[in-house]
């Protein structure tokens, strides 16, 4: 799964957490290095998308934050949420991971203090409300990225078909990242 796609996974698997309190196991996103190196291609990247990349960036550095916050405010007895954080963080550094290789010069990357308002939310959201806390901030969280993420796919879907950007291999290797 790209990392829009992850994200409507997450954020169905947290709205569940809320009624459920089931866990979910694993994660699916995964990107080679030789994907990683055909999306260098691409660069550099229009004004707009490069704003939209440096946000992304942001936004799995501030994800991978709230997992970690949310891992320090558990308490004993709660290897329910502990499953379900410890299974997020490791997805969330995988996206990260892929961002910090296409998102690679400092110019490129924010300066949004992500991690502390991140590892802030994810320990207060947990500490303050246990288990429901961290699904809501879940759930929250990942439905601003599934829409993030969307305008970004379809702006670039569109602007594929018209033909504004080369090499095109590069660009839809891309999209399928971000999907």
């Amino acid at each position: 799964l790209g990392i829009f796609q992850r994200s409507m996974v997450l954020r169905a698997t947290a709205a569940a957490k809320i009624q459920l309190g089931q866990v979910r196991q694993g994660h699916s996103f995964s990107a080679s290095q030789a994907t990683l190196q055909l999306v260098l291609q691409s660069k550099p990247w229009p004004l707009w998308l490069r704003r939209e990349m440096r946000s992304n960036w942001a936004g799995e550095t501030g994800a991978v934050a709230i997992y970690r916050g949310s891992h320090w405010a558990l308490r004993p007895g709660e290897a329910e949420l502990r499953s379900f954080v410890e299974e997020h963080v490791a997805a969330e550094e995988a996206h990260l991971e892929a961002m910090e290789s296409l998102v690679c010069e400092p110019d490129e990357r924010s300066w949004m203090p992500a991690t502390a308002f991140g590892w802030a939310l994810g320990y207060l959201s947990t500490r303050i409300r246990g288990a429901h806390g961290m699904y809501v901030t879940t759930e929250a969280v990942e439905s601003f990225v599934e829409e993030h993420y969307g305008d970004q796919i379809a702006r670039l879907e569109l602007e594929l078909q018209r033909g504004e950007h080369h090499p095109l291999e590069a660009y839809q290797a891309l999209l399928e990242l971000l999907r």
